[in-house]
């Protein structure tokens, strides 16, 4: 994960789409579960990251719905 991406547009592009010619994170994740490089740093990092993420998702399946 990237530490330079400061928007939560960026964020959605690099959890979904990966950043140009690399995975995204949500591949990553499923492929290799946590185990893909993930320090006790890191994962503090990726884990407010995903609060990010899951609340997006939450704003989108209600907005679907509506």
């Amino acid at each position: 994960m990237s530490r330079g991406v400061s928007t939560v547009k960026e964020l959605w592009t690099e959890w979904h789409h990966g950043p140009t010619n690399q995975p995204s994170i949500k591949y990553l994740e499923k492929l290799y579960d946590t185990q893909w490089g993930q320090s006790t740093k890191e994962a503090k990092f990726f884990s407010r990251r995903l609060c990010v993420i899951k609340y997006v998702c939450g704003i989108v399946s209600r907005e679907l719905f509506f």
